[in-house]
């Protein structure tokens, strides 16, 4: 299994007034789940992204950000990270 894993959100809205960043940032992702906070009217990813930093094997998935770095370059910023994360 890859150890690169993360958890990142993405507003509802965005899904359908923003779809050219929503794909960009799809597009270097393997989500593995996905889920509805109906509360904060946004959508949670967990995923597998050479993006993310490396983890140990029984760590839990930092949270992430996503950051356009040019027209079509985008990388990961470290947002939140468990207290028991150790990257490698």
């Amino acid at each position: 299994m890859n150890s690169r894993k993360g958890i990142f959100h993405i507003p509802t809205e965005y899904i359908n007034t923003n779809t050219r960043l929503v794909k960009l940032i799809m597009s270097k992702c393997i989500i593995v789940r996905c889920e509805h906070d109906y509360m904060r009217d946004r959508f949670t990813y967990h995923a597998i992204c050479n993006l993310f930093n490396k983890l140990e094997e029984g760590c839990v998935s930092p949270t992430y950000t996503f950051e356009i770095t040019g027209y079509e370059g985008i990388s990961a910023v470290l947002q939140d990270a468990p207290y028991n994360y150790n990257f490698i």
